[in-house]
């Protein structure tokens, strides 16, 4: 059992690569992200569904080469998608073709230089 709340995600993966999370669900943690993607890299996060998580649909941090396509966030108490610098930042993250959808803070949070990721073809309300 992981001490404290806001530890409590439905999947971390940290100093991993080349991993693909493909069609799955990631919903409802009560005290977490769906999902947590830190200090790794080659990852590919497509079709799968974000919603209704305490924290964000997918927190990034200290990742490189990310693709995040096709998948559906809604309704997360914070974000969508957070981008976000614990050391080294990210880098060469695409965000493309998500609904991002009713997130309570919005559909992005980026902490990291604008140059290291591209959004586009997302449908955001």
């Amino acid at each position: 059992m992981v001490p404290g709340p806001y530890f409590h995600h439905n999947l971390r993966v940290t100093r991993s690569s080349h991993v693909t999370l493909l069609e799955s669900r990631f919903d409802s943690s009560l005290w977490g992200h769906g999902v947590e993607l830190t200090c790794s890299e080659n990852i590919s996060v497509v079709q799968n569904e974000f919603a209704r998580n305490t924290l964000s649909g997918i927190y990034c941090a200290d990742v490189r080469h990310v693709v995040i396509e096709n998948n559906l966030m809604e309704g997360n108490s914070q974000y969508g998608v957070v981008l976000d610098k614990m050391m080294e930042g990210c880098d060469d993250v695409k965000v493309q073709d998500n609904k991002l959808l009713y997130n309570s803070a919005g559909a992005f949070e980026i902490k990291v230089d604008p140059q290291v990721w591209a959004d586009f073809g997302n449908v955001i309300e």
